[in-house]
């Protein structure tokens, strides 16, 4: 600090012999701006350009957000599109980002809402806990009836840090980067138009909700913003304030420096038609239709009719590995039935694995299960399992995760003559 000083005295004193000669105008203006940047908060000079706002200065019609790891490298963790935009485009991931970090990791959080339209433009997607609660009161004091009232704010959910550790805070703080400062209400982002008009109809007639109140929310949560650290982390919070709508992405690439690829962005990517990777990219490639890490043999993602090669060595379903994947009948039609191989040597199948799936007819489909799994995180759908090893066996070696009161599967396994229901028992 000191040295820090001593320099600042010698570069006033150099330019205030300077100003002796230059006239005592410049003398008074030197001081003047010296003063004044003396005076500046350095997170006010940091955020004196924030804004709500985005913006495509670049003509592409999204926005990519950079996190920077302090080492070099970096990682794309949200992106944000053009309201504007109508056309199909392809996200392509750089090797830098603008300010120089080498990109090794995409992990896109993509909790946002359809495109906003001029009905629902005042409907407050994210908002303060102290700012709904004064909302709620106001409904309550109001003659709104207790199923409204109760349909309305059941929308809002509280994202709060209270009580997580671990991997389920940062799981909050990568979702919802304002939580770090306070809890906020995030509105459900699997509403609908209609329900989004209509939950706004509530909030304006009954809490009497008003473009003010809209944009004094908003200020809010600047405000909240400007207490991040740097600057990109303060954008990557108000990207949950702007435009997330990917329906018009159709592709995505990855060049040679990303060496890690998170999974759950597949689910949000509805209409992705293709996936690149660099060529001398060495730790992630495409092969056939699939996209693998090689350094940690999980599949990321199956965008052929969910046949993965044996030769390809993967160990780990990734979560939503198969969302792409469109299943079809086979010559053989209901006869033949439609069938998932899942290969020898996967010994984990993480949540969701497979979720979003598109089955031609539900009533034949089977997943085949190997002998080499240890580790399956039950999954939302029910589908008919068939395992290649015994019964003795399937209950022996598996260990079930996200395990609820209830779960169960339909299973048949090589000793078995017919399919039986599996109830998972919670203690595993």
């Amino acid at each position: 600090m000191k040295k820090c000083v001593t320099r600042a005295a010698l570069i006033l004193a150099a330019l205030l012999l300077c100003a002796a000669f230059a006239g005592c105008d410049m003398m008074e203006a030197f001081k003047e701006g010296f003063s004044e940047g003396l005076d500046q908060d350095p997170k006010d000079q940091m955020f004196k350009d924030l804004k709500i706002e985005d913006t495509f200065a670049d003509g592409k019609p999204y926005h990519l957000y950079f996190m920077s790891n302090g080492d070099g490298t970096c990682s794309v963790e949200y992106v944000t599109v053009d309201p504007e935009n109508t056309q199909d485009f392809v996200i392509e991931i750089p090797e830098k980002s603008p300010t120089g970090d080498t990109v090794t990791k995409v992990d896109l959080h993509l909790l946002g809402y359809g495109k906003v339209t001029a009905d629902t433009e005042l409907l407050p997607t994210v908002i303060s806990a102290a700012a709904f609660d004064a909302l709620r009161e106001k409904l309550i004091a109001s003659d709104m009836k207790a199923f409204d009232f109760n349909k309305c704010t059941a929308y809002f959910l509280e994202c709060t840090t209270e009580g997580l550790e671990g991997a389920q805070l940062q799981e909050m703080l990568d979702d919802v980067p304002f939580a770090q400062f306070g809890d906020v209400y995030v509105f459900d982002a699997n509403a609908s138009e209609a329900e989004r008009q209509k939950i706004l109809s509530y909030l304006t007639v009954y809490g009497g909700w008003t473009e003010a109140d809209y944009e004094q929310s908003r200020a809010e949560l600047l405000e909240m913003a400007k207490q991040c650290d740097t600057l990109e982390q303060a954008e990557a919070c108000l990207s949950l304030l702007r435009n997330r709508n990917t329906e018009h992405v159709v592709g995505i690439t990855f060049p040679k420096t990303v060496t890690a690829i998170g999974s759950d962005m597949w689910y949000d990517l509805k209409n992705l038609q293709n996936v690149t990777v660099d060529e001398n990219n060495a730790v992630i490639k495409m092969v056939d239709g699939c996209l693998v890490n090689h350094a940690t043999g999980t599949l990321l993602l199956c965008m052929n009719e969910g046949a993965i090669l044996d030769n390809v060595g993967i160990q780990a379903l990734g979560s939503y590995a198969f969302s792409h994947c469109e299943l079809k009948l086979g010559e053989g039609g209901v006869r033949e039935g439609i069938h998932l191989y899942i290969p020898e040597g996967v010994t984990v199948i993480n949540p969701h694995a497979f979720t979003g799936m598109e089955i031609e007819d539900i009533t034949c489909f089977t997943i085949h299960l190997p002998a080499s799994l240890q580790t399956f995180a039950v999954p939302m759908d029910i589908w008919v399992y068939e395992y290649a090893g015994t019964s003795a066996e399937f209950q022996e070696r598996i260990t079930f995760t996200n395990v609820s009161k209830g779960d169960y599967l339909y299973i048949k396994t090589s000793d078995m003559e017919h399919m039986e229901t599996f109830h998972i028992p919670m203690s595993k």
